[in-house]
């Protein structure tokens, strides 16, 4: 079993749990492939969700500048509950933030 299917397993029925059940999940842990985020890609890569697992809670901010496509960005706490959202992100936002701390972000191309 991997990280993430434990992490799954862990959650159960959380928000974040049913979220990620509808896609192709890719991980970033790093502070590199955090950082660089979805600015890797030209295009988006659909069927796809992106899993930020931020080294501590925290108000996490994220950036659309530089990207080349609208993301939809969640927010949940270290229990997989929906702290907020950003719907249809736009490119060349400067700041999306968490309303409160939080240990995952998922962003959802579109």
């Amino acid at each position: 079993m991997n990280i993430l299917e434990n992490y799954l397993e862990r959650l159960n029925e959380s928000d974040l749990s049913n979220k990620l059940s509808n896609y192709d999940v890719v991980t970033f842990k790093t502070d590199s492939d955090i950082k660089k985020g979805l600015l890797i890609f030209d295009k988006p890569p659909l069927e796809k969700c992106f899993l930020f697992i931020l080294p501590n809670e925290q108000i996490a901010s994220f950036h659309t500048v530089g990207m080349k496509f609208p993301i939809d960005i969640l927010f949940y706490d270290k229990s997989g509950r929906l702290d907020s959202l950003q719907l249809d992100v736009k490119p060349g936002v400067k700041s999306i933030k968490s309303k409160n701390k939080v240990k995952y972000v998922v962003e959802i191309p579109k």
